[in-house]
């Protein structure tokens, strides 16, 4: 029982402050009879997304005034108006939301010639009846308020005399309050990408010493990455090795380490706000939209962000793909309708945000949201924007990723090991072991893509018992004792034959010299 008479007090206090709030309006007469004067206003319990808190709040309503013959119309509003609506001067709070789903117009109308009946509400452009507000006995005043679904932003007021006569028609525009001037915002900002691999060697064979960056997974969100140092231009990079065995005798693809999934672009991030505030321009929610989308569909190319790697047969090595990265975010601001007028200068608050941005570590709209606002202390700014501060509210962020990458491979070609034999071979076709030199040539690749290949000896000192050579495989070599290139040996590689024979030929052997003489 104590509750409910607690809670009572407290809605009769709330009405009482809005009937005293009502009474403290000055009500303006109407152009074409200047005995009737009115006031209307929007009173109710708001809630601000900047504070994140609710109030009451008494606004005069925008509202125009026409002749009982004329057809009051929206595009005729601003010249037949005569009260204005004004948000209050506090930053944060010209941008709010009806706390219900319903809002009270608040009437008062007065006549000094006693004509009064009734007030008559509709719903502009519906045709549906909102309320009526009875005259007093006199006839000389209308006191009250109407509820009415808070989403209806035109209402249409008929004044009736006591005799069903129309006075006046009233178009009340309920205020912009609830609506926003989307801003979009665009900066350049720094992915993380996988660490380089820390082999120097490896660095320099491949012609790239530095990788800017933040090292991190492809897709890595937290901490958000950093914003570039500019508005433009900034790159990470990174470097990406696998080590390959291709022992054959064809070319052979390289897959990647990134995992299949990866493409060369992306959406990293992709928030669509749901329910975000009205807009009063339907052009410009449309076209801000279209810029978000096309962001989003840019990045939707399904194109592998690394190919494989071909590398030639018979080789051993690392392939390599040399990765850069782009971020780019784009971003919605929301700026209250109520206070971005013509004639403001916003440019002077967006060179600021860009300026700061490198120094937060936030999303773009989070964070250029936080910078206005704080940068909107400036009274001077204030003049120069129409803007206080806590008036910029952030909105949805697209943050895409574009890579691209240049790939190769640094690889020796695979070796088989022979055993090469010199020897001297006689009329009756008995052979004797050699101490010679031997010439070795590469001759060509007998494969379809030529192996790669080194500076090799050409001239091999071979005892007696042999010595053991590694030759390139994929290529054909001829070989040949020095001073003797009439015999010479050919060998494709590999070869299932294990030794390699190099002959001279002799018309005697030593020893039957040595008995002759």
């Amino acid at each position: 029982m104590a509750a409910r008479t607690l809670a009572t007090v407290c809605s009769l206090a709330v009405v009482l402050l809005g009937c005293a709030a009502t009474s403290a309006q000055p009500l303006v007469p109407l152009p074409h009879d200047k005995q009737i004067r009115v006031y209307v206003g929007v009173w109710d319990r708001f809630y601000s997304p900047y504070h994140r808190t609710k109030r009451y709040l008494q606004l005069t309503a925008n509202v125009a005034a026409y002749h009982p013959v004329e057809q009051p119309r929206v595009q005729t509003f601003d010249e037949r108006r005569i009260l204005t609506l004004q948000v209050p001067d506090e930053g944060g709070w010209a941008h709010f939301y009806a706390d219900e789903d319903t809002i009270k117009l608040v009437f008062r109308v007065e006549d000094r010639r006693n004509r009064l009946g009734k007030l008559r509400l509709m719903a502009f452009g519906k045709g549906l009846l909102v309320g009526e507000l009875s005259a007093d006995r006199s006839g000389s005043r209308i006191a009250g308020s109407l509820r009415y679904d808070s989403d209806q932003q035109y209402y249409l007021a008929y004044l009736f005399s006591k005799r069903g006569e129309v006075l006046a028609k009233l178009l009340i525009d309920r205020g912009w309050w609830d609506a926003v001037v989307p801003l979009v915002i665009s900066r350049e900002f720094l992915p993380y990408r996988p660490a380089p691999p820390s082999d120097e060697g490896i660095r320099k064979v491949v012609g790239a010493e530095d990788f800017p960056g933040e090292d991190g997974e492809w897709m890595q969100l937290n901490p958000p990455p950093r914003f570039a140092p500019y508005p433009s231009g900034a790159l990470t990079s990174t470097l990406l090795v696998k080590e390959f065995t291709n022992d054959n005798s064809r070319p052979v693809p390289v897959e990647s380490p990134a995992h299949a999934g990866m493409f060369k672009r992306w959406n990293l991030l992709n928030i669509r706000i749901l329910g975000s505030p009205k807009i009063r321009e339907e052009w410009l929610e449309r076209y801000v939209q279209s810029q978000m989308d096309e962001m989003r569909q840019s990045a939707q190319v399904k194109e592998p962000m690394l190919e494989p790697v071909k590398v030639a047969p018979y080789t051993q090595g690392f392939a390599y793909w040399h990765v850069w990265l782009r971020g780019i975010a784009k971003a919605v601001l929301w700026l209250p309708e109520e206070r971005s007028g013509r004639g403001k200068d916003i440019n002077p608050l967006l060179n600021g945000i860009q300026q700061r941005l490198h120094t937060e570590r936030d999303w773009l709209s989070e964070a250029s949201a936080r910078i206005a606002n704080r940068l909107l202390q400036d009274k001077s700014l204030q003049l120069k924007t129409g803007l206080k501060p806590g008036d910029v509210l952030p909105g949805e962020n697209v943050y895409t990723v574009h890579t691209d990458a240049v790939a190769g491979y640094r690889a020796d070609n695979l070796k088989q090991t022979f055993r090469l034999r010199a020897c001297a071979q006689y009329p009756d076709g008995s052979r004797e072991p050699l101490e010679a030199t031997v010439v070795v040539l590469r001759q060509h690749a007998w494969t379809e893509v030529a192996p790669p290949w080194g500076p090799e000896p050409v001239k091999y000192l071979v005892g007696k018992e042999g010595s053991d050579i590694a030759l390139g495989k994929g290529w054909v070599y001829e070989l040949w004792i020095e001073g003797h290139p009439e015999r010479k040996s050919t060998i494709q590689v590999p070869s299932e034959t294990p030794e390699i024979w190099v002959v001279q030929y002799r018309d005697t052997k030593p020893s039957a010299q040595g008995s002759a003489h």
